[in-house]
């Protein structure tokens, strides 16, 4: 619905939104044979970047792991409930978000590239 509506307007910005929401659900569907509607990333951090209230996050430990012969560049999240024990524990430095309200996303996008 949300792609129709971006296509049927007149505005560079919601054609293009259209285009690149339409060749995301195409590759949705090629990898994952859901029918579920994706969130873009990109789109969904501008939007909790917005509106903090649209996402649950939680202030954990995120490092990049430079030195791993298997893991080497991976972006880590310590989840561990009892990290803090440990000599080696880092302090939290990042909100990850875990849950996104995708309805309430979806209008803060529509509403916007709409207005």
């Amino acid at each position: 619905d949300d792609i129709a509506q971006f296509s049927a307007a007149s505005t560079p910005w919601c054609q293009m939104a259209a285009k690149l929401l339409q060749s995301q659900m195409k590759r949705w569907k090629q990898y994952t044979n859901e029918e579920r509607h994706p969130t873009p990333p990109d789109l969904t951090a501008m939007g909790v970047a917005i509106d903090p209230s649209l996402a649950q996050s939680e202030f954990l430990p995120v490092f990049i792991e430079t030195s791993g012969e298997h893991t080497r560049g991976m972006t880590l999240v310590d989840r561990r409930p009892f990290r803090h024990l440990r000599d080696d524990s880092s302090e939290p430095n990042i909100h990850v978000v875990f849950t996104v309200d995708n309805l309430r996303h979806r209008r803060l996008v529509a509403d916007t590239l709409l207005s």
